[in-house]
């Protein structure tokens, strides 16, 4: 008798304990890291600020930017506040910085601005 009231324990122990890391399972959320959050602002369209036809310049994905005009597409990598565009030969590098919609980039030389198309 004491055998079958252990596995009836033992069961309930196993049903509740898998019910338990269920509930834990769904309350549990990834929270994106602030280097996460600013690559995804920079995903998607832009074109030139300024630029009346209002085509692309580029697009941006996860790994790579792909130039509409020239048909072409480089790695790019962020790191903090800093993007660097890999082409063939050289590597751009620039500081930057996305703000309702504009992407501000800042290097040795000038700052370009470009707005995301919607």
């Amino acid at each position: 008798m004491s055998a079958i009231v252990f596995m009836a324990v033992a069961c309930q122990d196993a049903k509740s304990s898998q019910a338990k890391k269920e509930e834990v399972k769904d309350t549990i959320k990834v929270v994106p890291s602030p280097q996460q959050d600013r690559n995804r602002e920079l995903l998607g369209i832009w074109r030139i600020e300024g630029d009346e036809t209002e085509n692309a310049a580029f697009v941006i994905k996860p790994d790579s930017i792909f130039y509409v005009e020239q048909g072409q597409t480089y790695l790019l990598k962020t790191k903090k506040d800093s993007l660097y565009i890999y082409y063939t030969g050289w590597t751009y590098k620039a500081s930057y910085k996305v703000d309702k919609g504009i992407l501000i980039m800042k290097d040795e030389n000038r700052e370009n601005k470009f707005i995301k198309v919607k």
